[in-house]
């Protein structure tokens, strides 16, 4: 509840915002690690293998497989 004949506390409100977002955005990093690695790992060999064959569209076929891992 907020008084009537006084200013709003911002500094306090902005604090708490801060403090929720930062909050949700380390809940939600730690939630999507798993997946972040997986496709970084994922994109790393895909980059090795297209160089080493380049004849081949290796991210064309890396994608079921990197779907699959996903799911997994």
């Amino acid at each position: 509840l907020f008084p009537l004949n006084h200013k709003l506390p911002l500094e306090e409100m902005s604090a708490m915002v801060l403090k929720v977002v930062a909050g949700s955005f380390e809940v939600a990093v730690k939630m999507s690690a798993p997946f972040i690695v997986i496709s970084l790992i994922l994109s790393i060999g895909g980059g090795i293998l297209s160089r080493l064959m380049p004849s081949i569209q290796i991210f064309f076929v890396m994608a079921p497989a990197q779907i699959l891992l996903g799911f997994f």
